[in-house]
């Protein structure tokens, strides 16, 4: 299993970042990995960045915390997003 993070998440590109290197280990994790699971908080919801790190298909679950807006969790869900939200 590969648990990674990202500095942003977006409904359409993923996980994103700026750092190619951390991109480049988080794709080699999920590739390599049986199940691919982000652990995100709320503020990176709805972030942008240049680098996508891992696309929305080879995510199974998104775990954040309880400062993610109903809204945007309902979003990211009609996207086809499994987000799970912590305390």
């Amino acid at each position: 299993m590969a648990v990674v993070s990202a500095a942003g998440i977006t409904p359409s590109a993923g996980l994103v970042t700026t750092q190619r290197d951390l991109a480049d280990v988080a794709t080699t994790a999920v590739q390599r990995a049986s199940r691919s699971i982000a652990v995100i908080d709320a503020s990176k919801f709805g972030t942008t960045a240049l680098i996508q790190m891992v696309p929305p298909a080879h995510i199974e679950k998104v775990i954040t915390d309880s400062r993610l807006d109903p809204q945007t969790a309902d979003a990211y869900r009609s996207s086809g997003w499994t987000i799970e939200i912590g305390p």
